[in-house]
Order: C-alpha cells, then sequence, then structure tokens
C-alpha cells in the first residue's frame, strides 16, 4: 500500500500560518492606538490617522521613541508589530515560490 501525499498540506499550513500573522499585525496595530489614546492629551503629535499606512511605520514609531521625545508605553508592541510583518513576509516568500513552477 502507497502512501497519500498532499502536496498542498504545507502550503495550507503556511497559508493558515499567514493570516495568523497578519492577524498579531492587525491586533498589535489596535493596541498601539490604545495606548496612543491613553496618552494623546499630553503627546497631540500621536494621532491615530498616523497609524493607517503601514510603510509609515518606521517614521510614526520615531515619533514615540526619538531622542528627547517621552515614552508612549507602545515600544514592546512596535517590537511584536515588526517581528510579525518579517514572519508575514518570510511566509508570503515562501508561498508565492511555491506556486510558480520551477
Amino acid at each position: 500500500m502507497t502512501g497519500i501525499h498532499d502536496p498542498a498540506a504545507p502550503r495550507r499550513d503556511e497559508l493558515r500560518l499567514l493570516l495568523d500573522d497578519l492577524a498579531c499585525i492587525s491586533g498589535t496595530l489596535s493596541e498601539i492606538m490604545t495606548v496612543w489614546r491613553r496618552v494623546q492629551p499630553s503627546r497631540p503629535e500621536l494621532r491615530l490617522g498616523r497609524l493607517v499606512l503601514l510603510q509609515d511605520a518606521a517614521g510614526i514609531r520615531a515619533a514615540t521613541t526619538g531622542p528627547g521625545c517621552p515614552e508612549a508605553g507602545d515600544r514592546g508592541l512596535w517590537e511584536l508589530l515588526a517581528a510579525a510583518v518579517r514572519r508575514a513576509q518570510a511566509r508570503l516568500t515562501v508561498l508565492t515560490s511555491a506556486a510558480v513552477p520551477g
């Protein structure tokens, strides 16, 4: 009796893990927004609208952790977000390279 090999299974696992990473990114951004809401009275430059574009994350992060800036309390959240983005990028690379016949 031969075993059945399902080549799609690893791809499904990677897709599930990618979705988990994207959920982590979304949840972490939500937590950062909560932190910013709490410090808004003393840090008016931390407008929630600045978190809309993830591409701007590095410039926005600098606004909360730069020299001379009081700590907003979101440092660990930014580290969590960066790790989830790196994982998602790596998984997306695996998924797209597996989809291209080679």
